[in-house]
């Protein structure tokens, strides 16, 4: 004979379950989406992210910013210098690894993360800037949708990575000998490389990012 109660129970707890799962598939999701935005200097999109109630960031010693227009001045006029997007061949890669993720039950979670960052100013420079650092960010759930509520990263190690060379971001040519079915895609002037697009939306805007080809920030 099926005992019923027992039946419900294991139904409720099954729910929970899925649900704690794709809770933390989504701030996953979410902590790779603030990577990518990150690696290409978008920071309007990087804002978006963010609850509106009392978010904040703070990035190794400069300081901890409050609210968002505290916030987009220090991404787009500090750390950005003004400019929105990357300079051409310039490099920000920001690899968000090693997400933990505990829900707290409320509404709320916290990620520790690590992050592994590959920076270069750009055209005709033969260094390669390295930082490793760790991530403890804040998640609340706002109208059903995930959104940081805090980042926190605090750095490991900085280093300087000489080369042998100018840095190149071309890779080896057609082989004439193996002519391909269709062309590459074209290289961005802008960006000195190839722009691979998002495939996805922006989580909160629904905007799709385009390039981001250096321009002046815009004032909102």
């Amino acid at each position: 004979m099926i005992d019923t109660a027992d039946l419900l129970d294991r139904i409720v707890a099954l729910e929970a379950e899925v649900t704690s799962l794709r809770d933390k598939d989504a701030i996953t999701q979410l902590e790779y989406i603030y990577g990518y935005y990150l690696d290409n200097r978008m920071w309007d999109e990087i804002i978006d992210l963010f609850t509106d109630e009392a978010p904040s960031i703070e990035i190794g010693q400069r300081g901890k910013y409050v609210g968002k227009d505290a916030m987009r001045a220090f991404l787009a006029d500090s750390m950005g210098a003004g400019i929105w997007g990357l300079e051409k061949n310039q490099v920000a890669n920001h690899l968000q690894l090693q997400p933990v993720i505990t829900l707290a039950g409320d509404g709320t979670a916290a990620c520790r993360a690590r992050a592994l960052i590959q920076m270069s100013k750009g055209d005709h420079h033969e260094r390669l800037r390295w930082a490793e650092g760790v991530y403890e960010n804040t998640f609340v759930k706002d109208g059903g949708v995930w959104k940081l509520k805090s980042v926190w990263w605090a750095a490991t190690f900085y280093a300087v990575i000489p080369t042998t060379g100018d840095i190149w971001y071309d890779s080896i040519p057609v082989d004439d000998a193996m002519p391909p079915t269709e062309p590459s895609h074209p290289i961005d002037p802008q960006l000195g490389r190839i722009w691979v697009p998002f495939h996805y939306p922006h989580p909160t805007t629904g905007a799709s990012p385009t390039s981001p080809s250096a321009r002046p920030v815009t004032r909102r």
